[in-house]
């Protein structure tokens, strides 16, 4: 079961909020936050804190939460150019991060399922 270490609310992600803001650094850094393995499961805010993340960990550009409004189903929808178009700077690399966390919770779904003989 998943149980989400703190939450954030939409209040906390006004359009001009970049994701970089120093609440969202401050409450990474103080508290663990593990984003469910299956990013279809993602939530707003946690397709925020996996992009905030790749920011960090890749020193990407400020990204705007609004070019994100999105849940983990919505990002399986968008394509490398869509990611692109969004962050022209850094793109590429969330549109690979992205499918490679998918392709893994498929991979690792399809090993559950039993084996026909």
């Amino acid at each position: 079961m998943y149980t989400p270490v703190f939450e954030m609310h939409t209040t906390v992600w006004p359009s001009e909020v970049k994701l970089n803001s120093d609440y969202l650094n401050k409450e990474l850094s103080n508290q663990f936050y593990a984003l469910p393995q299956d990013p279809r499961s993602w939530s707003r805010e946690e397709v925020l804190v996996w992009l905030s993340t790749m920011q960090n960990q890749h020193s990407l550009p400020p990204i705007s939460s609004d070019r994100f409004h999105m849940n983990g189903k919505a990002l399986c929808l968008m394509n490398v150019d869509m990611f692109v178009q969004r962050v022209p700077l850094g793109g590429k690399l969330l549109y690979k991060d992205f499918q490679m966390r998918l392709s893994s919770a498929l991979y690792s779904s399809k090993n559950l399922l039993p084996q026909h003989a």
